[in-house]
């Protein structure tokens, strides 16, 4: 089941991204972007560092940041996380974001989310931080994604009803990095 909702996200994802050249714009700017009082606007650290929320035709979409690129793990595309976070898209100012909520992993959370997103990798577990972020959208419908925050670069893993689809995993990594920054080995 769960791998069948990631592909239905995936898949409106697409579908959106496929309808065209559309610049999105900020959703900071109120007067550019119509959504309710009560979306969410800006995201709350440490996710706002890679993550951003932007204002398209077919309503809010979470993606990373100018400076960032959220990408696949097998580099087929990059990565957004559309407000609908249902089967039936929804757009315009219905597709919102209501609440994000961001913590910290616990430690069984942490062990469990790592082993299924380092399946495979050389990662160092030690040098990584985890986050739980609880996305909530206008339309009731509710996901979970877990962030790993490293030294030079940052993952993804959505996990919902707390078991991770390891197909869903992702690189959140700078466009530019600073010439003295090593670089991710994986």
């Amino acid at each position: 089941m769960s791998k069948r909702s990631f592909a239905v996200m995936l898949s409106a994802l697409a579908f959106a991204a496929a309808l065209g050249d559309t610049v999105p714009k900020a959703a900071e700017t109120r007067d550019s972007c119509t959504v309710p009082g009560d979306a969410v606007t800006t995201l709350p650290a440490p996710l706002r560092k890679w993550g951003r929320i932007e204002c398209t035709l077919f309503g809010q979409v979470l993606m990373s940041q100018k400076n960032w690129i959220w990408a696949q793990l097998d580099g087929e595309g990059i990565v957004m996380v559309p407000s609908q976070l249902v089967s039936h898209p929804v757009v315009g100012e219905n597709a919102y974001f209501k609440s994000i909520g961001v913590r910290d992993l616990t430690p069984d959370e942490f062990t469990s989310a790592f082993g299924t997103f380092s399946d495979g990798l050389q990662l160092d577990k030690e040098t990584a931080h985890g986050y739980r972020v609880d996305v909530s959208a206008g339309s009731g419908r509710s996901t979970t994604i877990y962030f790993f925050d490293f030294p030079t670069f940052a993952a993804g893993i959505w996990c919902p009803h707390d078991s991770c689809v390891p197909e869903s995993r992702f690189l959140i990594v700078e466009k530019e990095q600073n010439t003295n920054a090593r670089s991710a080995s994986i």
